[in-house]
């Protein structure tokens, strides 16, 4: 995958989801609102559950999706780097939550379907929800 530094997620936005997250922040109050209840309805509570209920992806837990993740991160030119955790659960899902501390889950039950390359578009998918900053509207 090539390597996109300094990108903007101006580059890859639907010109749709432009105009509709534009409509949204141009409320007044509506970002700080809206980000403070994700942040403790939501981000917050989540992440002390995955710290003492998932596993913290590193180089030693789960080695190779951590080389996949830390590739997307440095392709996408992701910053701050999230946290990746795995979670288990047999549902085939995953999901990104965190403006200021961003942190992606993926779920047991897509790591034992999909193949290295398919996990890689699906951690990809979930940084660019974090790019565009999405996990303050996505709730």
């Amino acid at each position: 995958m090539p390597t996109y530094t300094g990108i903007s997620s101006e580059a890859f936005k639907h010109p749709l989801d432009q105009q509709a997250e534009q409509a949204l922040r141009n409320v007044p109050g509506f970002d700080l609102v809206a980000s403070k209840f994700v942040e403790f309805i939501y981000e917050r509570p989540q992440l002390v559950y995955l710290m003492g209920n998932s596993i913290k992806v590193g180089p030693r837990q789960y080695s190779t999706i951590y080389h996949i993740f830390r590739e997307c991160v440095r392709d996408l030119d992701i910053h701050p780097e999230p946290i990746l955790f795995i979670s288990q659960n047999p549902q085939v899902n995953s999901y990104a939550l965190g403006q200021e501390h961003p942190y992606l889950v993926l779920y047991t039950g897509l790591l034992d379907l999909l193949s290295e390359e398919e996990i890689r578009t699906v951690i990809a998918h979930e940084l660019g929800h974090i790019k565009c900053g999405h996990t303050v509207l996505i709730q």
